[in-house]
C-alpha cells in the first residue's frame, strides 16, 4: 500500500470522516487554522500525529480535561488559600487546554501569577521548490517533508508492514535532506519561515491579563519562581520517559514549589475521557498523594518514591 498526504486546506476540507482518514496531514496547515477562526476546528486533526524530537505528541484539544479539571478545582477552592496563588501549567502543547484551566481557576481562585510553558513553541520550514518543503526544529531535527503528493513524518513514521513504499522513500529522502539541510539554510535563495505551534489565544490572554504569561521552557530546566499550584498533563508518562527521567522531572518540580503546594498530574487520550492522574501535596522532601483518579498506579508509585536528598 501507499499513503499520500494532505498539504492544503482545500484537501483538508474534502475529508468527510477524520476517524477513517489514513492520509498524513501536514503540520504546516496549523498556521492557517490558527489565524482563521472558521478553520480552527481542524487544529485537532492537524496536530494529531505530530510529535517532537522525543516522540511526545503535540496534540491537545479544547475541553480535553473537563471533568478532571472540575474535580481538581472543586478541591482547590475548598483549601482556603491565605494569599494570592502562583500557578504554573507546564508542557501545555498548543495551549488550548491551559486556557480552559485558567478560565476555571480565574473564576474560583485569587490568582497572583498564572504561568504556562512549553518547550516546542516554534518550528521552521523552507521551500526548496513548489512541491518540496522541509520542516525542522531549532537543532536542525527533521520533522516533516512535503514532497509532491506525499507528507512524510520523520518522527512518527508509517508502518513498514502496511506502507513499505513510504518507508522506502522516506529512508532515502531522510539521508538526502539530513545531509543537505544546513546547505539549504545557508543559501540566500531559500527563505526560512517560522511556524508557531502555540494557539493564538495564549498570546491574546497574555495581553489581556497582566498576570498571565507564556514562556518557552524545558521541563528539565530550573524554574525561576516557586509556585503554589503546579500542573503537568500528558507528559509524565512511561511511554515518553524512563523512570530515572521522570524522577528528574519530579525533582525539578519539587524544587519549584512552595511547601504545602499542590502538584496536579494526569493523562488521557480524547476530550472528556477518564483522566488517569492525581493531586499531590508538596512537603519539605517529597510529595504526598491527596487523591488518585483512574488508573495511575505506575506513575503514582514513581512520584511517591521520590524523596529529596536521595535523588
Amino acid at each position: 500500500m501507499i499513503k499520500f498526504g494532505v498539504y492544503s486546506i482545500k484537501k483538508l476540507k474534502k475529508i468527510k470522516n477524520f476517524s477513517k482518514n489514513r492520509k498524513r496531514i501536514s503540520i504546516l496547515l496549523y498556521k492557517i487554522s490558527n489565524h482563521k477562526q472558521k478553520l480552527s476546528k481542524y487544529k485537532d486533526h492537524i496536530l494529531l500525529n505530530f510529535a517532537d524530537s522525543n516522540g511526545i505528541y503535540k496534540r491537545t484539544y479544547e475541553g480535553r480535561f473537563g471533568n478532571f479539571d472540575r474535580g481538581i478545582i472543586n478541591y482547590l477552592t475548598n483549601q482556603n488559600f491565605k494569599k494570592k496563588v502562583d500557578i504554573h501549567d507546564a508542557a501545555i502543547s498548543d495551549g488550548r487546554s491551559s486556557i480552559d484551566f485558567f478560565n476555571k481557576l480565574n473564576f474560583s481562585l485569587n490568582i497572583n501569577k498564572f504561568h504556562c510553558s512549553d518547550f516546542y513553541e516554534n518550528i521552521y520550514y523552507l521551500r526548496i521548490s513548489k512541491y518540496i518543503i522541509i520542516v525542522f526544529g531549532e537543532n536542525n531535527q527533521l520533522y516533516e517533508l512535503n514532497f509532491y503528493n506525499f507528507v512524510f513524518n520523520f518522527i512518527k513514521k508509517e508502518s513498514l508492514l502496511y506502507y513499505p513504499i513510504n518507508r522506502f522513500l522516506l529512508f532515502f529522502l531522510n539521508l538526502y535532506f539530513k545531509n543537505n539541510l544546513i546547505y539549504y539554510k545557508k543559501k540566500n535563495k531559500y527563505k526560512i519561515f517560522k511556524l508557531k505551534l502555540i494557539d493564538k489565544q495564549i498570546f491574546e490572554y497574555q495581553k489581556n491579563y497582566n498576570y498571565f504569561k507564556f514562556t518557552k521552557k524545558n521541563i528539565f530546566d530550573k524554574f525561576q519562581l516557586k509556585y503554589d499550584i503546579f500542573r503537568v498533563m500528558n507528559l509524565i508518562n512511561l511511554n515518553y520517559f524512563k523512570e530515572n527521567k521522570i524522577i528528574e522531572i519530579i525533582k525539578n518540580i519539587h524544587n519549584s514549589m512552595n511547601d504545602k503546594g499542590y502538584l496536579i498530574v494526569g493523562s488521557n487520550q480524547i476530550p472528556n475521557s477518564e483522566v488517569d492522574g492525581g493531586i499531590y501535596m508538596k512537603t519539605s522532601n517529597k510529595f504526598l498523594l491527596i487523591k488518585e483518579f483512574g488508573d495511575y498506579k505506575l506513575i503514582n508509585e514513581i512520584i511517591l518514591k521520590f524523596e529529596r536528598g536521595k535523588y
